[in-house]
């Protein structure tokens, strides 16, 4: 059925029909957009029948289109998947949008790929929470239960123009192991190689300080998209043994020498 309704919205007036059927909030719209990616031939009519549900006032929420997002990611539309992403949100929503989103960790992530991600972890948990130094404020925690760690995987996708950058921050925390936690940035384009990292975190950082780290966008087609992610850096089983806990917050990207032009997102 979802494959019928698919092609419907290729015509104006099949998306029409499909919309309306929308607008009245039936229970089975979340699963219907999670396979209409996969049922329809054309992105360009899945954005206009997600558009024309925004007029109506019932725009699609994160779960609605987090399929649809994720399967141009993954067809490398990185493009038309930020300009999606741009024309969904709301006029307050658009005006915080940033070179990192959420940076200071204070709204519950929507799960989607320009917002925090996080992945499943053993031994470990990776969450956003209150942070007990700071009255009021939230932050990034990472806790260590003292076993072999895997999956510690927060990240978010960045679109950034060719050119060098700092990606700042604070941090504090104490961790004992052999390895401890790295921010790392990397191309999600045709090279999927690192183009910056931080030093490794694991010492004991009683009281919030700063960090820094340079990030190098050196061509366009290239690194059309980048991923800034941050990890527990072992090498072997051995050194995934790690205890302890470790907070970030405030983090922002702060450009040293950028092109003037900016890359205009794909149609």
């Amino acid at each position: 059925v979802v494959g019928y309704l698919g092609q419907m919205i290729e015509r104006d007036e099949g998306r029409e029909l499909v919309a309306a059927a929308l607008r009245e909030a039936p229970n089975w719209r979340r699963q219907f957009f999670a396979l209409l990616p996969r049922s329809s031939r054309s992105p360009a009519a899945v954005l206009a029948l997600m558009l024309a549900l925004k007029e109506a006032g019932q725009p699609p929420n994160g779960d609605e289109l987090q399929a649809f997002l994720n399967q141009l990611m993954r067809q490398k539309r990185f493009g038309f998947a930020y300009n999606v992403w741009l024309q969904l949100l709301s006029p307050d929503e658009l005006s915080r949008v940033r070179q990192i989103n959420n940076a200071g960790f204070e709204t519950t992530p929507t799960g989607l790929p320009y917002d925090w991600t996080f992945g499943r972890t053993q031994n470990a948990v990776a969450e956003i929470a209150a942070d007990p130094t700071r009255e009021g404020n939230r932050a990034l925690h990472v806790s260590f239960a003292g076993g072999r760690v895997s999956g510690i995987n927060v990240s978010q996708v960045l679109m950034l123009t060719p050119g060098t950058y700092d990606v700042q921050g604070e941090m504090r925390g104490q961790l004992s192991g052999k390895r401890g936690l790295r921010w790392r940035a990397s191309c999600l384009g045709a090279k999927k190689e690192s183009i910056g990292e931080s030093d490794m975190y694991f010492t004991t950082v009683a009281e919030w300080q700063p960090f820094s780290f340079p990030v190098e966008v050196s061509d366009a087609t290239a690194c059309p998209a980048q991923q800034l992610v941050l990890i527990h850096d072992a090498r072997s089983a051995s050194e995934q043994l790690v205890s302890g806990t470790y907070w970030f917050d405030n983090l922002k990207v702060v450009p040293r020498n950028v092109g003037a032009a900016p890359r205009s997102a794909e149609r």
